[in-house]
């Protein structure tokens, strides 16, 4: 199956290249994530380029976590605050539990 058009690309820029994700992983098993801390996405950082239209080499906000293709994947008792783009994006995955 071909991958979702939108998948990938930038919404900032509408480009096919975009930030990493603070948090981010591919084609990998078992991932957990688990705690009473918080992970931060400095939005705040982010939003003047956004408002501004002026991101340094047209490339948009990272999100917080984004996992792809991935497989038995936890999340729990972390809280994710001011993200950029996009909190949580689990692509693709299976056998999620947040």
């Amino acid at each position: 199956i071909d991958p979702l058009p939108s998948f990938g690309r930038d919404a900032d820029f509408r480009v096919k290249r975009r930030r990493q994700a603070l948090v981010s992983a591919r084609h990998a098993p078992n991932i957990t994530i688990r705690g009473d801390g918080v992970i931060d996405g400095a939005g705040w950082y982010w939003y003047p380029f956004f408002l501004n239209h002026t991101a340094a080499n047209y490339l948009g906000r990272p999100h917080i976590i984004e996992i792809e293709n991935c497989t038995g994947v936890e999340i729990t008792g972390v809280t994710l605050r001011d993200p950029a783009f996009w909190t949580l994006h689990p692509v693709y995955c299976t056998d999620v539990y947040i």
